[in-house]
């Protein structure tokens, strides 16, 4: 589906559409890849670091060469 298509869907402009998904893209709760001239989105699998640190701002994460928190 269309950036267009979501916005005749949801009754609203293009370019409203076009802005919330680059916020949700910054936001780290959805995730883009270039197929061609199309943006393609989905959901993020990926927990933003913001929702992290709500836990505690005393934590210390360790991130592995493959971006990967180490340990359990």
């Amino acid at each position: 589906m269309t950036i267009s298509d979501l916005a005749t869907k949801m009754d609203t402009n293009r370019n409203l559409v076009a802005k919330y998904l680059d916020l949700l893209l910054i936001s780290g709760q959805v995730e883009m890849e270039v197929v061609g001239a199309a943006k393609v989105y989905f959901l993020s699998h990926r927990v933003p670091m913001s929702s992290v640190l709500e836990f505690s701002s005393d934590m210390v994460i360790v991130l592995i060469l493959s971006k990967n928190i180490a340990g359990k």
